[in-house]
Parts: C-alpha cells; sequence; structure tokens
C-alpha cells in the first residue's frame, strides 16, 4: 500500500517464445505500435477497356511495428531489486532472431515464432522478427551499466491457415 491505497500494475505487452515457452512481459507498455496490413491488386490491360481490371493477388500477414522501452529505475521499482538485469530482455529480444540448437541444418532452422499479447485483447498474434532490431541506449550509470534503453523492431504473423473476411470480422487482430 502507498499512501493508504491499493497500487496495481496495469497489464502490459507479454511476448513468448514459442520454441521454449520462455516469455516476457514488458516493464512499460509502449506509447503506441503500427499494426499494419496490405492489400495487393494486379492492373490488367484490356485492349478497349477504358480502364484497368483490378484482380485481387493477395493480402499481406499483418505487421506490427514498436519502439520498447527498458528503464533500470522501472525495473527496480516493480521487482524490489536495487540493481535488476534489464540486460536479460535484450537477450531474450535477440534470441528470437536466429534459430536454437534443435534446428537440424539449414532446413528446418529459423528463428523461433513469437506470440505477441497485447493486454486489452486489442493484438494477440503469432508472429515472427523480421527486419532490423535496433536497440537504442540512452541512460548510463557511472559505472558503464545501462540504466535505460529502447528496442525498435517489426513482428510479422506467422500463419500456417488461410484467413478470410469473416474470420477478420469476428475476431480482428486476435488469432
Amino acid at each position: 500500500m502507498i499512501g493508504g491505497a491499493c497500487r496495481t500494475i496495469p497489464p502490459r505487452v507479454r511476448l513468448m517464445n514459442l520454441e521454449t515457452a520462455e516469455d516476457m512481459e514488458l516493464l512499460l507498455n509502449p506509447g503506441e505500435f503500427t499494426e499494419q496490413v496490405s492489400v495487393d491488386w494486379n492492373r490488367l490491360d484490356v485492349p478497349g477497356l477504358p480502364h484497368k481490371v483490378l484482380q485481387y493477388a493477395g493480402s499481406s500477414n499483418a505487421s506490427l511495428r514498436l519502439e520498447l522501452a527498458m528503464d533500470r529505475f522501472v525495473a527496480s521499482e516493480r521487482s524490489g531489486e536495487p540493481n535488476p538485469d534489464i540486460i536479460d530482455f535484450r537477450n531474450f529480444i535477440l534470441s528470437l532472431t536466429a534459430p536454437g540448437e534443435q534446428a537440424a541444418g539449414v532446413v528446418g532452422g529459423r528463428p523461433p515464432r513469437v506470440l505477441f499479447v497485447w493486454p486489452a485483447e486489442l493484438v494477440t498474434l503469432e508472429c515472427v522478427v523480421v527486419g532490423t532490431v535496433e536497440f537504442t541506449y540512452s541512460r548510463f550509470a557511472i559505472t558503464g551499466d545501462v540504466l535505460y534503453y529502447t528496442v525498435g523492431l517489426e513482428l510479422e504473423e506467422y500463419r500456417e491457415t488461410r484467413l478470410t473476411s469473416e474470420v477478420l470480422r469476428w475476431i480482428g487482430s486476435v488469432r
């Protein structure tokens, strides 16, 4: 209790490595994130028509671009530890960018799938890390220890089944 009131920590984003079942809850929810899907059309030239015929080519996988923050002071407050290891989260994110030891050669080797869960049931997606993962370190202790950093990353939906308009209308990005 702080000041006589019960203090609860609001739900936060969770990431789970689906190969190892290891999960991490973020200390701070992102201030914003971008969810993107593109719809691709072929434009067909038909002689004699004054317009192009549109032919549906497919839709992209949903992708999420976000920036995550790690703050040692917030981590200390939440955990009660004077010097919590915020670099462990960095190592967790890095582990999502390479195949695991169980990969049998190049064919089966790929980075693990990730379950991304936004706490308010806005987005729950099975994803993979795509593109560049960027760490920006901006505050350091006098000893050189990292006190604050951000991670910019993009996650792309990893789907093995067909997704239809009706399913998206019913469940949106919780799948």
